[in-house]
């Protein structure tokens, strides 16, 4: 679902075809997307683009939590965009719409207060599931195929558990489990990939990461899993500093659990975080950076769909008490409860801990030999 809408004398974007001009602009996109009354549309429910044009006002319209990264530049032409691919350096913007009539007009996506307080890990699990169901279902009366590629750890786990317990007519491919980057590029099907979805193969992790099936197959990924769940070093080290709790202590203290390398990895030595000590700065400021990770997207035929990918998710996590976002952050706890409550068995199938898919090239595993020692 890659849009971009520029002045008449901008370059022509590489593989976008223009779908719209008037006497000002171009309106480019990439391929298939479905014609409406006033423009075009694509997508689903919780993950979509809608585009309307009505007496040459553009008017581009997504949820509030979508994972477009929008970028512009009044300088060059560029009015708006989420093709960060190849305009990922221009200024960027958080926007759930935007409106050209001659000018600019730009809506900041703003995060609702949920007001989720006194969470356990049996009250959260429950929404998340329902959220998560919600998506699943979405999506699968979008598309008439879906298959879900089980990576073997638990963010996948989850999408798996809750397709089987709600029956939801999925494909589950499991070989695909504990598969490294190599692996998973060897074994994507290059006939039908298109050249802007091999753009994004070349510039981004995750699209690496991502299987492909057949043109117009929703795949379901574990994408936003970890993030949306405050799974990651520099929320955490955020939130020890409001309860002066250091962060490295902690980490000692759970030297051998399921996410323990990852909270060793490269991000907690690079990643920022909130330094400010106060709840509410805290708050503010890690709503905000799990809004602005925007992951993946779908491109032309590939159609990659994320349920986790939920603006509830984080406020629930933040309504739970820092021992219990510890385990979390350390077990993947809730990931676990849901599983244990929508299909068991699913935990059979993910590793003890992550270091295999995580640290397979070594990268966190020399940060945690030297913290840790050679017990591993």
């Amino acid at each position: 679902m890659i849009f971009l809408l520029a002045k008449k004398d901008f370059p022509k974007p590489k593989h976008l075809s223009c779908m719209y001009e008037n006497d000002e602009v171009c309106l480019y996109l990439d391929m298939f997307w479905e014609n409406t009354k006033t423009g075009f549309y694509k997508g689903h429910e919780y993950e979509h683009v809608k585009i309307d044009i009505v007496d040459n006002v553009i008017d581009i319209s997504m949820p509030f939590y979508n994972q477009s990264k929008t970028f512009y530049n009044n300088d060059t032409g560029l009015l708006i965009t989420n093709n960060v691919a190849f305009y990922g350096d221009q200024q960027p913007c958080t926007i759930d719409h935007f409106k050209y009539d001659g000018n600019s007009h730009f809506t900041e996506s703003v995060i609702p207060d949920y007001n989720y307080k006194d969470i356990t890990f049996e009250s959260g699990a429950k929404i998340i599931e329902e959220k998560i169901a919600e998506r699943i279902s979405s999506a699968c009366s979008k598309f008439n195929k879906s298959i879900l590629y089980f990576s073997g750890g638990l963010d996948t786990a989850v999408i798996l558990a809750i397709i089987k317990k709600y029956k939801f007519p999925v494909t589950i491919n499991y070989t695909t489990s504990g598969w490294d980057i190599p692996d998973l590029l060897e074994s994507h099907k290059r006939s039908i990939r298109t050249p802007l979805y091999n753009e994004y193969i070349r510039s981004y992790e995750c699209y690496k990461e991502c299987m492909i099936a057949e043109p117009f197959t929703a795949v379901f990924t574990g994408f936003s899993g970890g993030i949306e769940t405050m799974r990651f070093p520099m929320h955490m080290r955020s939130l020890y500093k409001c309860y002066g709790m250091d962060y490295d202590d902690i980490i000692d203290d759970y030297d051998d659990a399921y996410l323990t390398y990852f909270h060793l990895s490269e991000c907690l030595y690079h990643w920022e975080y909130y330094e400010g000590g106060d709840m509410e700065g805290a708050r503010e400021w890690i709503l905000n950076s799990i809004l602005c990770n925007k992951e993946i997207l779908s491109i032309d035929h590939h159609n990659i769909i994320v349920p986790w990918r939920i603006p509830e998710v984080p406020q629930i996590m933040l309504g739970m008490s820092i021992n219990d976002l510890t385990l979390q952050s350390f077990h993947s706890t809730m990931h676990k409860v849901i599983i244990e409550n929508t299909f068991p068995d699913a935990i059979k199938l993910v590793p003890e801990r992550k270091y295999d898919t995580i640290n397979k090239n070594g990268r966190a595993f020399t940060q945690a030999t030297r913290r840790l020692g050679n017990k591993y």
